[in-house]
C-alpha cells in the first residue's frame, strides 16, 4: 500500500517517464495479440472440425488473459501520485 510519506517522496518526472514506457509497451503488446487474432481469424476460414474448434476457443481464452494484463498494465501505469 502506498503511504503519504511515499507519495511525498515521489520524483514525477521519473514517473512519467516510467508511464510513458509503459504505455508505449502496452500498446506493442496490444498490437501483438490483435495481429494474432487475425491470424487466428484467416487460419479457420479453411480449417474445419475439432481442430478448428479447438484452436478457436484457444485464441478467445488467450486473448481474454491477454486483455485481462493489459487492463493491469493500465491500472500499474496509473500512479498514485495524480491529484
Amino acid at each position: 500500500m502506498t503511504t503519504i510519506s511515499h507519495v511525498r517522496g515521489c520524483q514525477p518526472s521519473t514517473m512519467v517517464t516510467f508511464g510513458a514506457g509503459l504505455l508505449a509497451r502496452t500498446s506493442s503488446f496490444t498490437g501483438r495479440v490483435t495481429t494474432i487474432g487475425k491470424a487466428v481469424d484467416r487460419t479457420a476460414m479453411n480449417w474445419q472440425g475439432k481442430g478448428a474448434t479447438a484452436a478457436s476457443a484457444r485464441a478467445v481464452s488467450e486473448s481474454l488473459s491477454a486483455t485481462r494484463k493489459t487492463y493491469g498494465r493500465f491500472a500499474l501505469g496509473d500512479p498514485p501520485c495524480r491529484t
